[in-house]
């Protein structure tokens, strides 16, 4: 059965080099059992650094996205994480 993707969109930064501004976005959606991770706008100046910071993101043109089983991500702090 085909399912609907549903998510958000972020625009979590920018950089300026040579007088333009570029900004990342990160996107999140669930598709079927996994729940999806997108950063993209890295700008060519951040390529190389990225790189390794999302060594376990799969690059997909100008993205790199990585999936998670939709149950294993949650929204809120479970209680038993809250305590001391």
């Amino acid at each position: 059965m085909p399912t609907r993707a549903t998510g958000q969109v972020a625009t979590v930064g920018g950089s300026c080099h040579a007088r333009a501004m570029t900004a990342m976005t990160m996107r999140q959606w669930t598709d079927a059992d996994t729940t999806w991770f997108a950063i993209s706008g890295v700008g060519s100046e951040l390529a190389a650094p990225a790189e390794r910071v999302l060594m376990d993101y799969q690059r997909n043109g100008g993205e790199w996205r990585r999936g998670y089983r939709a149950d294993t991500i949650t929204r809120k702090p479970r209680p038993e994480m809250l305590s001391s």
